[in-house]
């Protein structure tokens, strides 16, 4: 019985100093995980982020849109340009143009795609907002 007493408790000090060793050795890859390593990272992973985004640019989709009337109706567009949220749970944001647009609101400004309207506001589009989400196939 002395025995087995014996290796009980060799067994449970085995544990203990495995344990010991375990939590140790946790908390020095925490104290190596520096604030700026992690940064690093975060800003790594949002550049890449973006990266996959900008392939959008130039892609042709479709949205359900609400015309001026106020009728919904289904439009092809192509996207213009990716905007990321400054909320990191927020959907990007896509700028598009309308390929066939049926009302003067929804016709390309010229001026605003030479960089140069100067109309406030202005009777062409300047691009609809609407977020990634609401994309569909073209």
């Amino acid at each position: 019985s002395s025995g087995i007493n014996a290796e009980y408790g060799e067994i449970i000090s085995l544990t203990e100093n495995e344990l010991m060793n375990l939590k140790k050795n946790e908390l020095l890859s925490k104290l190596n995980d520096s604030p700026q390593q992690e940064e690093k990272e975060e800003v790594e992973e949002e550049k890449e982020e973006e990266e996959g985004l900008e392939s959008f640019i130039g892609m042709k989709c479709s949205i359900m849109y609400r015309s001026s009337w106020g009728s919904l109706e289904q439009h092809n567009c192509v996207v213009l340009s990716v905007d990321m949220p400054d909320d990191p749970d927020s959907a990007a944001e896509v700028t598009l143009l309308f390929l066939t647009p049926t009302s003067q609101d929804m016709v390309p400004c010229n001026q605003f795609l030479n960089s140069s309207c100067n109309y406030d506001p202005c009777r062409y589009s300047h691009g609809h907002k609407t977020s990634i989400s609401e994309l569909r196939d073209y």
